[in-house]
């Protein structure tokens, strides 16, 4: 009589960690979950942050040609260094024919980023991603006599005007050329 008092018991226990068991391996499943969830996550930031890389690398590039255009042109394709320092300017056209947003031969500065204007360089919105603008900044570091342009190409995630709301920080690159002060 007790062997088999002996094996309902041990039934009963057997359902126990069985239930204890499947408990254990859903609080495991979900904590496996968040991990993969952060990893997509981190992916998507890194994706987003190689994209606005790629933009101000061929914004960079965009800007070497306008000013080679510019010393070999009658026209003023490139924005004066005396008056247009921290002003950012959008840069427009295609890969092969790059220009500076202008009218009538004026450039309009886009924003001035470094003084906080960064919500009104949104206008600027990027061709190739239009959730990023990419403007071009003139630094204090440019030098007039020489026509050294210092400046910096800037990519920011529109709708990010708090850092603490963005995955991700606006990218700034910083590019040299020379260019003719018409």
């Amino acid at each position: 009589m007790k062997h088999q008092q002996l094996t309902k018991t041990y039934e009963g226990l057997g359902f126990i960690e069985a239930l204890l068991a499947i408990v254990v391996a859903g609080m495991a499943s979900v904590l496996l979950m968040g991990v993969a969830a952060d990893t997509v996550k981190q992916v998507v930031i890194n994706e987003l942050g190689d994209s606005m890389t790629q933009i101000a690398i061929e914004g960079g590039s965009a800007v070497k040609t306008i000013a080679e255009k510019n010393n070999n042109s009658e026209e003023k394709l490139f924005p004066s260094i005396t008056t247009n320092v921290n002003n950012c300017f959008a840069v427009s056209g295609t890969a092969g024919n790059p220009e500076f947003v202008n009218t009538s031969g004026v450039f309009i500065p886009a924003c001035n980023y470094d003084a906080g204007e960064r919500n009104s360089c949104k206008n600027a919105v990027s061709s190739s991603d239009p959730t990023v603008f990419n403007v071009f900044c003139i630094t204090p570091e440019s030098d007039i006599a020489t026509g050294l342009v210092v400046g910096k190409m800037v990519v920011g995630k529109i709708g990010c005007d708090n850092s603490d709301d963005c995955e991700v920080s606006d990218y700034e690159y910083y590019v040299l050329t020379k260019t003719l002060q018409k």
